[in-house]
């Protein structure tokens, strides 16, 4: 059995949101527009991609921002998204279209409002065990106001026990042939919902309420924005405070020699009879140390950022791809701070073009050569690099947010 698959609904118009854009700027699809920096989408699908227990994602999209969106996934590293679906008239329409994406061994399918940019890690896995346990369960917070009942023409009809009224959000987690059938027979029979879980429920089938969070804001009218804003914010913020710990991060990377290749380490050329064979040039040091970046920042690694099936990183130079993670890290709100490497190889010697590599990765990290190191040694006769059919790195290095002056 597979891993549970996270449904991720962006197909609407957001017409409400639109009606007002802030401070001028031009209209586009809600979840597409920037909030702390980037598209609010990608804070959304963030959580989702980075939870240990979500195996894939789906997501839908309106045929006008199809390839936004599907730009959006790749730019990101989003490498869960198995897929970006044209959605529907309506969302359950697009919840339907998106299912039939779906792994089909997928446990569990987590449906998410592309419009709720501040869930969390938490709030996503509360729901996955509830569903586990019950097959289907909802984040939702208990209401603190009272909660009235109109009649059509606006009169109070009734005011139900406030301690058993909740505001329904989302996750919504379902066991995947449970939601699945949910949605095939109300199209069948005509129905529509208000959301998953009341079809789900006229299935005679009970759904756990678990504990959300009201930061788990819908972004509807244009004044969520700034409520949006300022949740993500602050959260940044706190990740980005001057007792926010060094993070450090761990690479490795190894390619075999071959004839007729340049040998290129730390994006130094160096002169030998054979070079390392890769899509790229193959700058295994250079490798080691962009994983231990993207380790230490929590981010996809370079085979999910740069994969050897892409013909756009065929002869790519290495070192340009180590400044584009460090752009990523920039993103994310993060700088490099030290790096150390440790090439492992028996020929050619490195040592008279060690200084060469510090300084070159310095620059492109941002950084004083002084907060970089590189060592060459050799593998004592032994194992691939010792018979002089490979060479190997190891890289750690730390990183620290954009804002804090570590010395």
């Amino acid at each position: 059995m597979g891993e549970p698959c996270a449904l991720i609904t962006a197909a609407g118009r957001g017409e409400r949101a639109l009606s007002r854009p802030p401070n001028g700027t031009p209209a586009c699809t809600k979840v597409l527009r920037p909030i702390v920096g980037q598209p609010m989408l990608a804070h959304t699908i963030a959580p989702f991609h980075a939870s240990h227990r979500v195996g894939s994602i789906v997501v839908t999209a309106s045929a006008q921002h199809l390839a936004a969106v599907s730009h959006l996934v790749r730019a990101c590293g989003f490498t869960k998204v198995v897929a970006v679906v044209e959605g529907g008239p309506t969302r359950q329409d697009s919840v339907r279209l998106g299912l039939d994406a779906v792994p089909a061994d997928a446990p569990l399918v987590a449906i998410h409002d592309g419009a709720r940019p501040a869930v969390t890690q938490e709030i996503i896995h509360r729901t996955l065990d509830a569903a586990e346990q019950y097959g289907a369960a909802v984040a939702a917070m208990p209401t603190v106001d009272t909660v009235a009942i109109s009649t059509p023409d606006g009169m109070l009809l009734d005011t139900p026990p406030r301690d058993r009224v909740w505001i329904v959000q989302t996750p919504q987690t379902f066991r995947a042939e449970l939601i699945r059938r949910a949605h095939r027979l109300a199209l069948q029979d005509g129905f529509t919902g208000t959301d998953d879980a009341s079809l789900v429920s006229r299935l005679g089938h009970a759904v756990k309420l678990v504990e959300g969070s009201w930061e788990n804001l819908k972004v509807t009218h244009a004044e969520d924005f700034a409520r949006a804003e300022e949740v993500l914010a602050r959260r940044m913020t706190a990740d980005r405070s001057p007792t926010a710990p060094v993070r450090v991060g761990i690479g490795y990377d190894i390619h075999r020699l071959v004839e007729g290749r340049a040998l290129v380490l730390c994006g130094v050329s160096v002169p030998h009879s054979a070079g390392l064979h890769g899509h790229s040039d193959a700058d295994a040091a250079t490798h080691a140390l962009m994983d231990a970046l993207l380790g230490a920042s929590g981010l996809p690694d370079i085979g999910n950022l740069f994969p050897d099936t892409d013909p756009a990183y065929e002869g790519a130079r290495s070192l340009d791809l180590l400044r584009r993670v460090v752009a990523r890290l920039a993103q994310a709100g993060l700088r490099p701070h030290n790096a150390d490497i440790t090439i492992v190889a028996e020929r050619p010697k490195l040592a008279s073009y060690v200084p060469a590599m510090r300084q070159t990765l310095a620059d492109a990290l941002g950084v004083p050569v002084s907060r970089v190191g590189v060592k060459a040694t050799t593998n004592e006769g032994l194992d691939a690099v010792g018979r002089l059919e490979a060479i190997a790195a190891h890289a750690v290095a730390t990183v620290v947010p954009a804002e804090v002056d570590v010395r």
